[in-house]
């Protein structure tokens, strides 16, 4: 079974105080600004930044090879939603690890793939990132 870290972040939230920042948009200015195309769920994010960026605080649940987007990294969110940075070159977090927004996943050369999903439906990109 899966650890609901929305869930847990809720019953904290409720009970004592808010320290894994749910109150945070899950996108930033500067995705808002890149390139991006549709592809497969998700989009094709392209910039010149070498390195790819959290947009959404949480938890690393899942590294590994996905089919159709590579390397690829999986944070279930405060939010409930788990945000997937496919198409890395490298990896620069561990599996488990609580990570803020902002801080580097890994690297990428041109483009990376970004998907949003939750309780197992992929979710349209732009409902998530308004």
């Amino acid at each position: 079974t899966n650890l609901n870290f929305a869930s847990i972040n809720s019953f904290y939230n409720k009970y004592f105080t808010n320290i894994f920042k749910s109150n945070e948009l899950p996108v930033n200015n500067e995705f808002i600004e890149e390139s991006y195309e549709e592809y497969e769920n998700g989009v094709k994010v392209i910039n010149e930044s070498e390195n790819v960026t959290l947009l959404n605080s949480g938890i690393v649940i899942y590294i590994g090879e996905k089919e159709e987007y590579g390397k690829t990294i999986i944070i279930q969110q405060s939010d409930g939603i788990d945000a997937w940075y496919g198409g890395l070159n490298s990896i620069d977090v561990k599996l488990y690890d609580y990570i803020d927004k902002g801080t580097i996943l890994g690297g990428k050369e041109e483009y990376y793939y970004l998907l949003f999903q939750k309780e197992g439906e992929f979710l349209n990109y732009e409902d998530v990132i308004k």
